[in-house]
């Protein structure tokens, strides 16, 4: 039970499988009742309209976007002849345009439309209003069977611990909430067996609320008594881990002197930075401070003058942006690879190596795509061609590597060896990492299955691409030897070496089974093999890729920073409050679509605060990474896409509209 759900799970508690049964059958019901309600409203409405002799384009918008219109595309879309509900595009705009009475059309019979506007006007809302609650109870009912599901593991896991009179790891700030927060803090002490006189946290910004309600006697007692003291230290803007339930919030009313204490805390800002080089603080500076214009006042004052630093480096350094056309993904990573290898260029020219290069990637995913794109990519350093060599501890698997694959579906078609889709994805993978080169690989391919034996096949691949399938005296070979014949065989020199060396020691490992065979090999592969994190070599001059939030607390002398002009800011899955019945009080649910915001508070309220809590998180996110560099920083950042008229849209991301305002 995590810090995140532990208060929304406690006011369900008493949710179970009769609720569930109960509830799914009235929900179900109620937005039954909500469509039959708006059918007859509709079908009414267009009976009115009928009996005063008027018809659909006498009504200011006519038969686009006017009154009257309106109840026809109702009733198409109940009747699966549309598949939007007709919403506006701007309810205030569509609002004055039925105002506006009839169109031109219908002008000679305006005190008509006029008579009976009002009561069409209202028959709408109530439509729209039946639609939206529908859409609240749909999303409430999906949220039932996972909240039954969760009651019932914590249940079971209750059962469990009390049968084997265990306790899990996961439960013990739970249990001290529950068990000890009332408490007085000297009953406490008593219990910990010691008198502390002096506290300390560090990196505050990520604790969770609960944990938190469990320090906070001690914290009472403490700043209440003489020769004590409880130090924080935490940046709120660098709190990255809400996921998990940090809550920078915490910090934030201490610093603003809005939580209950016994007394205020004594707040220190270190205002000088002894990391970066002036141009790279100053560049923060004026990020920070443009971007806090438009965040909310608590959150403006720590991005903006409360972030400003002193650069203290003796450095000038350096800020390079490289921007990148807004493309498909695949392109972008190539693109940005392809800048990356300029940039790495000009620093190893500088006398920089590449192991004091960062790449400080979102996820996992990037991590993975450029370190494949720049493992193909050249430098020259002292005269001598090189390929880039990166690494990472996070995020590769073997089953990334293309030298890898190319093994592994040699050895499926050598057990399989009908299979002749093993032996063409060998040849892709041998073409990917360059090992074989091709004008035409399907016509090649055509020409090489077109010989289906195997000899011949053999024969063929060394003649044209002088690699040996064959070993010669292959029997006296065991299977660690046979396996590592393709891998010196299909490997390039310089490239994907950790990944080799990792697969080597992972087949002799296995290879030490008495009998193993190749089948078992592969079969262990699938099963596990391919999944194997690589361990890179300790002290490899290698450009280093990892995730931001692994980078939190380091520095590096040179980072490259890439930024897809994207967010997801408006996607979630967070607690909605419910009060459907006595047991259900909320349910874990995803963003409401955005029109729905204009006619339900709920909804809007749900959608803004969980939107601007992203952003925020965005940000925070983003002031990490921005704050690594020690002597040059090197931005990618992705334009907005463009309209159909060539015209850019609004960006995604904050840095883009600061760059393009210096």
């Amino acid at each position: 039970m995590s810090d995140t759900n532990y208060e929304d799970l406690k006011k369900n508690k008493n949710f179970d499988g009769k609720q569930y049964d109960k509830l799914r059958i009235s929900l179900r019901e109620e937005i039954k009742n909500h469509a039959e309600n708006s059918l007859e409203t509709a079908n009414k409405s267009l009976t009115l309209i009928e009996n005063n002799g008027l018809e659909i384009g006498d009504f200011a918008g006519g038969g686009s976007n006017g009154i009257g219109v309106f109840f026809v595309k109702y009733l198409k879309f109940i009747n699966g002849e549309a598949e939007k509900f007709p919403l506006p595009g701007n309810e205030e705009t569509a609002l004055l345009n039925f105002e506006k009475g009839t169109s031109a059309k219908g002008k000679k019979k305006e005190h008509l439309v006029l008579e009976i506007l009002d009561e069409l006007v209202s028959n709408r809302l109530k439509i729209i209003q039946n639609y939206v609650n529908s859409i609240k109870k749909e999303k409430i009912l999906e949220a039932l069977l996972p909240m039954k599901v969760q009651q019932d593991i914590q249940r079971e896991l209750q059962f469990l611990e009390e049968e084997k009179d265990i306790v899990l790891l996961s439960k013990v700030n739970v249990l001290i909430n529950e068990n000890l927060s009332e408490e007085p803090s000297e009953f406490i002490y008593e219990k910990v067996g010691t008198q502390f006189h002096h506290f300390f946290f560090d990196e505050f910004q990520d604790t969770s609320l609960m944990q938190w309600r469990n320090f906070v006697p001690l914290r009472d007692h403490t700043v209440s008594t003489n020769n004590t003291s409880f130090t924080l230290v935490g940046d709120p803007k660098q709190s990255i881990y809400r996921f998990r339930g940090g809550e920078s919030k915490i910090l934030l009313d201490i610093i603003n002197k809005k939580e209950n204490a016994p007394k205020d805390a004594e707040v220190i800002i270190l205002e000088e930075n002894w990391r970066s080089a002036k141009n790279i603080v100053e560049f923060n500076n004026e990020l920070y401070e443009a971007v806090s214009k438009n965040l909310k006042e608590e959150h403006a004052h720590i991005f903006g003058d409360k972030a400003k630093q002193i650069a203290k480096s003796t450095k000038t350094g350096n800020v390079r942006i490289n921007f990148i056309e807004n493309d498909v993904k695949a392109e972008y990573f190539t693109m940005v690879s392809e800048k990356m290898q300029a940039d790495i260029q000009s620093v190893i020219d500088l006398g920089y190596q590449f192991s004091d290069i960062t790449i400080l990637c979102r996820g996992k995913n990037d991590i993975f795509n450029f370190s494949q794109l720049l493992g193909n990519l050249k430098i020259t350093e002292f005269g001598e061609e090189k390929y880039i060599k990166t690494i990472s501890d996070s995020g590769l698997t073997l089953e990334l590597s293309s030298t890898i694959k190319a093994v592994i579906y040699y050895l499926h078609w050598e057990n399989s060896p009908k299979n002749m889709q093993f032996l063409v994805m060998m040849m892709y993978y041998l073409k990917e990492i360059g090992k074989i080169k091709s004008e035409d690989f399907t016509q090649e391919m055509v020409e090489l299955l077109a010989l289906k034996n195997k000899l011949s096949i053999g024969k063929y691949i060394e003649e044209h691409y002088k690699i040996k399938l064959f070993q010669d005296g292959f029997p006296q070979f065991n299977l660690y030897n046979f396996i590592e014949f393709y891998v010196h065989e299909f490997s390039m020199e310089e490239k994907e070496t950790d990944f080799i060396l990792n697969f080597l020691e992972m087949v002799y490992a296995f290879t030490q089974n008495t009998g193993a065979t190749l089948k078992d090999f592969l079969k262990f592969w699938e099963d596990e093999g391919k999944t194997k994190t690589i361990q890179a070599s300790e002290n490899l001059n290698a450009v280093q890729l990892m995730t931001i939030h692994k980078a939190k607390g380091l520095e590096f002398p040179i980072v490259f920073l890439p930024m897809e002009n994207t967010n997801k800011d408006g996607k979630f899955d967070e607690w909605f409050a419910t009060e459907e019945n006595e047991t259900l009080k909320s349910v874990n649910i995803k963003a409401f679509s955005n029109p729905l915001d204009t006619y339900d508070e709920e909804i809007a309220y749900f959608n803004a605060k969980n939107t601007y809590d992203n952003l925020i998180d965005r940000l925070c996110i983003q002031y990490v990474a921005t704050t690594r560099a020690v002597d040059q920083m090197f931005f990618y950042v992705e334009k907005p896409s463009t309209n159909k008229d060539g015209v850019e849209n609004e960006s995604k991301i904050e840095i883009y509209n600061f760059l393009q305002a210096k």
